[in-house]
């Protein structure tokens, strides 16, 4: 799925109620006239607020901040926790990020199994 991250990627707390509906209402537009439908939204620069919830609710299913964690039955839907996914990511490092919480001890086993690897080839 394709989520929205508002049409011209405006700081939604540094503007107008007014302003900030019209950033959400344009990029859903968009998106859903281009895929078919557009549900979730992801605040630009990770900067929200409750008035900014507020209109994100209106329009949007749920909504992800750029917090690092998971979430259960109890978390926000308009406060969602992410894993990032960057070109820094190898696919063992992806699957611990999807099914492990490991913070520190990740990295430190991410950079064990590279040397491994180094290790073996030698």
């Amino acid at each position: 799925e394709f989520g929205s991250h508002t049409h011209s990627h405006s700081v939604l707390t540094k503007i107008d109620a007014t302003a900030c509906q019209q950033e959400l209402i344009r990029a859903k537009e968009i998106i859903s006239q281009k895929l078919g439908s557009c549900s979730h939204f992801c605040y630009p620069y990770g900067s929200y607020n409750d008035s900014v919830i507020e209109i994100v609710k209106k329009h949007y299913d749920t909504a992800v901040i750029i917090k690092h964690g998971y979430n259960t039955e109890k978390s926000n839907q308009y406060k969602l926790k992410r894993i990032p996914i960057t070109n820094r990511n190898t696919n063992w490092s992806f699957v611990l990020d999807l099914f492990c919480n490991f913070s520190l001890f990740h990295h430190w086993l991410i950079k064990a199994y590279s040397q491994l690897r180094k290790y073996k080839k030698e």
